[in-house]
């Protein structure tokens, strides 16, 4: 099954095997770093993490102590009706992870990621991987005040009228949004 997937891998204009490399966090950190705060790229650090850490240090607590399996932020909530398959629950753009703790889901998802169907996305995947395993799931501290996705109108309507300065900022779900409006419309955005 890997082979046929390099395979896709070298033929596809799909580039969802790169998302392999997140599942794999841990090969790529030193050994002795057994906690890993996972931020996509086009995740933008938009003040100091030191509140957010605060915050965050009970979920941390348990994830060392293997209480649970991962720490992450549940998906957009309207992802599922914007005509993508098998979006999933979780976003994996900001995730909390442990070395042990961790392990056993991040295997099962590297492996459904390389697997069919492929070109989907990963958060579907990673859902996929947590129901099976039975994963435990601490949420991320205060979604509402942490986390902007751009692709969510009201996050920001709120930002622009001045009530919302959130820690992280989701740049790469506005995409999606002007992707939608080509399809929608029917032309590129800016044509006449």
């Amino acid at each position: 099954e890997l082979q046929e997937f390099l395979h896709f891998k070298e033929t596809s204009f799909c580039r969802h095997h790169f998302k392999w490399f997140k599942s794999q966090v841990f090969e790529y950190v030193p050994s002795g770093i057994d906690t890993v705060l996972f931020l996509d790229a086009d995740i933008a650090i938009q003040y100091p993490l030191e509140h957010w850490i605060l915050e965050a240090t009970p979920l941390l607590n348990k994830l060392q102590a293997g209480e649970c399996d991962i720490g992450i932020y549940r998906e957009i909530w309207f992802s599922g009706y914007l005509g993508a398959k098998n979006t999933g629950k979780w976003n994996s753009g900001i995730m909390l992870l442990h070395r042990n703790s961790s392990k056993a889901l991040l295997g099962d998802w590297g492996r459904r990621i390389v697997s069919k169907p492929y070109c989907t996305r990963d958060q579907g995947k990673l859902t996929d991987a947590m129901e099976l395993l039975g994963s435990s799931v601490c949420p991320l501290p205060r979604k509402n005040v942490h986390l902007m996705m751009e692709q969510n109108i009201v996050d920001r309507l709120w930002q622009q009228l001045g009530l919302r300065d959130p820690t992280f900022r989701h740049l790469g779900t506005g995409k999606k949004l002007s992707d939608m409006e080509k399809t929608a419309i029917g032309k590129n955005a800016g044509d006449e």
